[in-house]
């Protein structure tokens, strides 16, 4: 007569699920705080940001160093808005409608 292998109990596969959820949260926590650290490896260096700070929800202020200029940018969902840098970057409508006054 053959016999079956005992199926695990109950008690076994919660211990399994929490272990599994345990291993998630620590991963999970990791990211996040190698994000806020910023330890996480940053492609090539030609590229810096130096600083971000958030001014709303989905709104940031981003310092960048780009080949040694230090540029600030505006950075909304639909667009990244130079605000300050070199002067021969293109100026704004409302600067060139100063200009032709």
């Amino acid at each position: 007569m053959e016999t079956l292998p005992a199926s695990p109990g109950f008690g076994h596969v919660l211990q399994m699920i929490a272990a599994l959820a345990v291993v998630l949260g620590i991963i999970l926590g990791a990211s996040i705080v190698l994000k806020r650290l910023r330890l996480m490896p940053q492609a090539g260096g030609a590229i810096q940001v130096k600083a971000i700070r958030a001014l709303g929800a989905r709104s940031q202020l981003v310092l960048v160093e780009v080949a040694g200029e230090t540029i600030l940018l505006g950075v909304t969902p639909g667009q990244i808005t130079r605000l300050s840098g070199d002067k021969s970057a293109p100026s704004t409508f409302a600067q060139q409608l100063e200009d032709v006054r």
